[in-house]
């Protein structure tokens, strides 16, 4: 009878610690740690000893921080990890026993990225871009560069340029590197850029509000990179145009320079029809503002002194009321 009573004593001892040991997590952090990735996370930096394997997991997966850049050590203490890990498991409380380092050293490892590569990428794409719309193009890499250490994994780079509309001296091509999809840095390169094609080159000096003709003009090559505004390599024929700004010979006929002509022109001779029920009547003035239909401009008549609005209806014609202003 007594060594029953002593068995099952120890029956239920053992039990009880086992019990116990199955509520129990010991996570014992190492004191250094090479890492590849961006996110640390607590399998990285530990050994975790748990009966419940799906815990187990868990705990491995979470996300105690962000590694050092790629090539650099950084350091996390105990305390650090353990207010984490606490925060993201909060019913575990008083169930984690803590061993191990009371800081942790962390380096990230890395792979190089050879310069010479995403330079000639870089390149590449910008002629790409280039080609299509010039008769030649130089492109020369324009600034020091350096090769990149960069995180290991699948790397993919991608290109693209901003604000290619106008083209300038130096253009900046994005330089994207990926690393296992996942964007590391974003860095441009630049290159200076010559540009022929096309244009047309002014004969003779112009003042502002001078009306353009095609034959003002002869067609050659030139470096449109050098020129500012948007380049007209044909002349516009659908309306008729004038200058914004005064221009001097040898000036590239560009958008942004000139304009279309106004249905009226400030001190040219307008005919005004006025209307009252079955008479319409009109004559003659002198426009005192640039208009275009729809709009109300001042107008002069003859040397009178007395002025008033009409409303441009069409070319070099304007309607009014009867009424003066």
């Amino acid at each position: 009878m007594f060594y029953k009573h002593v068995l099952l004593g120890v029956t239920l001892t053992l039990i009880s610690a086992i019990t116990s040991a199955e509520g129990v997590v010991r996570i014992h952090l190492h004191e250094w740690v090479e890492v590849n990735t961006q996110e640390l996370k607590l399998g990285d930096v530990a050994l975790i000893e748990c009966i419940d394997m799906q815990l187990k997991e868990k705990l491995s997966k979470a996300k105690i921080g962000r590694s050092p850049h790629v090539g650099y050590q950084g350091r996390f203490s105990m305390a650090s990890i353990e207010s984490r890990v606490n925060n993201l498991f909060p019913y575990m409380g008083s169930k984690i026993q803590w061993q191990g380092a009371s800081l942790v050293t962390v380096k990230a490892l890395g792979a190089s990225l050879n310069k010479d590569r995403y330079l000639e990428g870089a390149k590449q794409h910008l002629v790409q871009l280039l080609i299509s719309n010039y008769d030649n193009v130089q492109v020369q890499i324009y600034g020091l560069y350096k090769d990149l250490v960069i995180p290991e994994g699948d790397l993919k780079l991608n290109y693209h340029v901003k604000h290619l509309r106008n083209l300038h001296k130096r253009i900046p091509v994005w330089v994207d590197v990926l690393v296992n999809e996942n964007k590391i840095q974003s860095l441009p390169v630049w290159f200076k850029v010559k540009a022929y094609g096309q244009v047309l080159s002014l004969k003779h000096d112009l003042t502002v509000g001078s009306m353009i003709s095609e034959d003002m003009f002869i067609k050659k090559q030139a470096d449109i990179a050098t020129v500012r505004g948007t380049v007209l390599s044909r002349f516009p024929k659908s309306y008729a145009m004038r200058t914004k700004k005064r221009l001097v010979s040898g000036d590239v006929l560009a958008q942004e320079n000139i304009e279309i002509v106004p249905a009226v022109v400030k001190g040219g001779r307008v005919k005004v029809i006025a209307t009252t029920k079955n008479v319409t009547i009109s004559t003659e003035a002198t426009s005192l503002q640039d208009g275009n239909i729809g709009d109300r401009v001042r107008i002069q008549q003859g040397q009178e002194t007395i002025k008033y609005s009409a409303t441009v209806i069409g070319i070099n014609t304007l309607s009014v009321d009867g009424v003066r202003k």
